[in-house]
Protein backbone atom coordinates (compact mmCIF):
# COMPACT_ATOMS: atom_id res chain seq x y z
CA UNK A 1 0.00 0.00 0.00
CA UNK A 2 1.65 3.36 -1.18
CA UNK A 3 0.12 5.38 1.73
CA UNK A 4 2.24 3.95 4.23
CA UNK A 5 5.19 5.39 3.64
CA UNK A 6 3.84 9.24 3.73
CA UNK A 7 2.23 10.34 6.89
CA UNK A 8 -1.59 9.94 6.69
CA UNK A 9 -3.37 11.90 9.82
CA UNK A 10 -6.78 10.92 9.42
CA UNK A 11 -9.01 8.07 7.19
CA UNK A 12 -12.37 9.58 5.79
CA UNK A 13 -15.12 7.39 5.18
CA UNK A 14 -18.17 8.08 4.02
CA UNK A 15 -21.75 6.28 4.67
CA UNK A 16 -21.70 4.11 1.27
CA UNK A 17 -18.88 2.63 2.60
CA UNK A 18 -20.52 0.34 5.20
CA UNK A 19 -22.62 -2.49 4.77
CA UNK A 20 -25.29 -4.03 6.88
CA UNK A 21 -24.64 -7.44 9.03
CA UNK A 22 -27.14 -10.24 9.36
CA UNK A 23 -28.42 -8.43 12.60
CA UNK A 24 -28.36 -4.80 10.39
CA UNK A 25 -25.40 -3.19 12.19
CA UNK A 26 -23.14 -1.33 10.20
CA UNK A 27 -19.71 -2.66 9.19
CA UNK A 28 -16.55 -2.18 6.64
CA UNK A 29 -16.35 -4.51 3.65
CA UNK A 30 -13.20 -6.69 4.54
CA UNK A 31 -10.71 -5.07 2.48
CA UNK A 32 -12.14 -1.50 3.78
CA UNK A 33 -11.89 -3.32 7.21
CA UNK A 34 -7.88 -4.51 6.54
CA UNK A 35 -7.24 -0.81 5.56
CA UNK A 36 -8.93 0.37 9.31
CA UNK A 37 -7.09 -1.47 11.34
CA UNK A 38 -3.43 -0.88 9.39
CA UNK A 39 -3.99 2.69 9.62
CA UNK A 40 -4.85 2.30 13.42
CA UNK A 41 -1.76 0.79 14.16
CA UNK A 42 -0.05 3.65 12.79
CA UNK A 43 -2.49 5.95 15.06
CA UNK A 44 -4.30 7.93 12.19
CA UNK A 45 -7.64 8.79 12.75
CA UNK A 46 -10.94 7.83 11.68
CA UNK A 47 -13.64 10.86 10.27
CA UNK A 48 -16.93 9.67 9.43
CA UNK A 49 -18.70 11.50 6.87
CA UNK A 50 -23.14 11.58 6.97
CA UNK A 51 -24.95 11.52 4.33
CA UNK A 52 -27.28 13.52 5.94
CA UNK A 53 -27.04 16.96 8.35
CA UNK A 54 -28.96 14.69 11.39
CA UNK A 55 -27.75 11.22 10.32
CA UNK A 56 -27.71 9.29 13.55
CA UNK A 57 -23.54 7.85 13.44
CA UNK A 58 -23.92 6.30 16.75
CA UNK A 59 -23.76 2.39 15.78
CA UNK A 60 -21.43 3.32 13.22
CA UNK A 61 -18.95 5.10 16.08
CA UNK A 62 -19.31 2.09 17.74
CA UNK A 63 -18.45 -0.47 15.19
CA UNK A 64 -14.83 1.80 14.85
CA UNK A 65 -14.60 1.34 18.12
CA UNK A 66 -14.63 -2.19 18.45
CA UNK A 67 -12.29 -1.99 15.18
CA UNK A 68 -10.19 -0.21 17.32
CA UNK A 69 -10.46 -2.11 20.19
CA UNK A 70 -9.37 -5.37 18.07
CA UNK A 71 -6.82 -4.23 16.26
CA UNK A 72 -3.28 -5.54 15.74
CA UNK A 73 -0.47 -4.48 17.97
CA UNK A 74 2.36 -3.73 16.87
CA UNK A 75 5.29 -5.52 18.06
CA UNK A 76 8.19 -3.39 20.46
CA UNK A 77 10.67 -2.55 17.07
CA UNK A 78 7.39 -0.95 15.30
CA UNK A 79 5.75 1.08 18.14
CA UNK A 80 9.48 2.76 18.64
CA UNK A 81 9.61 3.88 14.99
CA UNK A 82 6.71 5.21 14.74
CA UNK A 83 7.12 8.34 16.06
CA UNK A 84 9.69 8.59 13.54
CA UNK A 85 8.18 7.57 10.61
CA UNK A 86 6.91 11.31 9.17
CA UNK A 87 11.04 12.42 9.75
CA UNK A 88 12.01 9.25 6.80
Amino acid sequence: MRFFSEKTFALQFQMSCFLSNSKGFPVLGKLHTKICKEFMKVQSKIILSPRFPNENLEKHYNYITYLFSNHDTLDEENRAEVTYRNYL
